[in-house]
C-alpha cells in the first residue's frame, strides 16, 4: 500500500495551504497520513480525504517527536522534522518545516509543483448546524449589520493578540476561541459581517477557499500584520484586502 507522510503538525494556515500537495499525493495513489497537534484533530471531520492523526499531546504539549506510544500511523519511525523530502514508489515523505524561501511558496517550489492556484484546493466540509449554533451563541440575527474583528493568532505555546481599534460606528463582534467550535465553524459569521478587520492568520486561507471567496470579495476587508512585514504572505492572497 502506497503511503505519504506530511510533517506539518501545526500552523493551521500552512496546513490549509498544503492541501493541494496532499490532494496531489492522493491523485498519485498514496494514502496521506498527516499527524497534527491535538488541537487540530478536528480536521478529520472537515477534510476526511486525509488521515489526520493527533499527536496525543493534550496533557503535555510537544514541540517535536518522539510522539507517545499510543499514537500510531504507518512509517512513524520516519516521522522526523530533520528528515529531508523523499519520494519512492511506495513512500512519499514531505517536510513542511524545510528551509524554504519564501516560506510559503518555497514549500511547493522545493517539489517543482505550481503553488499559485493553492486556494482552489482548500476544500473542506462545512458544518451548517455548528455554524448556526455559533451565530446563535454570538447573538447574530438575520440582516445584522456588524464589524467582525479578529485580534488573535497562534495557539502554541499560547494565543497571541494584536490590538485592533475600529471606529466605523457598527456593532462589533470579536473572534474568540470557544470550546466546541473550530475555525471553519466561523464561516457563516464571516459571511454575515459587513466589514472584517483581522490580523493575518489562518483565517486568510479559509476565506480564500472556493466556498468563501466570492462572498468575501464584496466586503470591506482590512488586514493587519503581526510585525508590519508582508514579504512572506501578501503575494499569496487575492481577496481585496486593505493592508494596514
Amino acid at each position: 500500500m502506497r503511503s505519504a507522510l506530511i510533517y506539518q503538525p501545526c500552523g493551521l494556515g500552512d496546513i490549509f495551504f498544503l492541501f493541494k500537495l496532499g490532494l496531489q499525493m492522493r491523485k498519485e495513489g498514496y494514502i496521506v497520513w498527516w499527524p497534527v497537534v491535538h488541537e487540530f484533530e478536528w480536521l478529520n471531520a472537515v477534510a476526511p480525504w486525509f488521515k489526520f492523526v493527533s499527536w496525543g499531546d493534550e496533557d503535555n504539549h510537544l514541540t517535536r517527536p518522539p510522539l507517545p506510544e499510543k499514537v500510531n500511523f504507518p512509517n512513524k519511525d520516519k516521522y522526523d522534522p530533520d528528515r529531508p523530502n523523499e519520494k519512492s514508489e511506495d513512500f512519499w515523505y514531505y517536510n513542511g518545516f524545510g528551509n524554504y524561501s519564501p516560506v510559503m511558496a518555497g514549500k511547493y517550489d522545493a517539489l517543482d509543483i505550481e503553488w499559485k492556484d493553492w486556494r482552489d484546493y482548500v476544500l473542506f466540509r462545512r458544518n451548517p448546524d455548528r455554524e448556526r449554533l455559533l451565530l446563535e451563541h454570538l447573538g447574530i440575527t438575520d440582516g445584522a449589520d456588524f464589524t467582525l474583528i479578529n485580534e488573535v493568532y497562534m495557539q502554541r505555546p499560547h494565543p497571541q493578540r494584536l490590538q485592533i481599534l475600529v471606529g466605523d460606528g457598527r456593532p462589533q463582534i470579536h473572534v474568540q476561541l470557544i470550546p466546541g467550535f473550530t475555525a471553519t465553524d466561523w464561516c457563516a459569521v464571516f459571511e454575515r459581517a459587513s466589514a472584517v478587520h483581522m490580523v493575518e492568520t489562518s483565517f486568510n486561507y479559509i476565506l480564500e477557499s472556493p466556498t468563501m471567496f466570492d462572498k468575501m470579495k464584496e466586503k470591506e476587508l482590512y488586514l493587519y500584520h503581526r510585525t508590519g512585514n508582508w514579504n512572506q504572505t501578501k503575494y499569496l492572497f487575492e481577496l481585496p484586502w486593505n493592508y494596514q
